[in-house]
């Protein structure tokens, strides 16, 4: 299954799945997502991490920065 792109944001919020997750803890998961530049159409190696939503619920993204502060979120297509 290919990693789709959700969005990017710059100011540190993101909503997915109903929940900020950057308002959330960050659980790192040792997975590497292979994804593509939405504008460069160049692979990125992002890494793979999950949030808890108030309900039990993990939520599994790939997060990483496309430059200085912008980041790229991703989810399983």
């Amino acid at each position: 299954m290919d990693w789709v792109f959700i969005g990017s944001t710059a100011n540190e919020s993101f909503l997915l799945n109903g929940i900020d997750i950057f308002k959330k803890k960050w659980e790192y998961t040792s997975e590497i997502a292979t994804v593509i530049d939405p504008i460069y159409k160049v692979k990125k190696y992002f890494t793979v991490w999950s949030v808890q939503k108030d309900n039990g619920e993990v939520i599994l993204f790939a997060a990483g920065e496309f430059s200085n502060c912008i980041w790229g979120i991703y989810t399983k297509g």
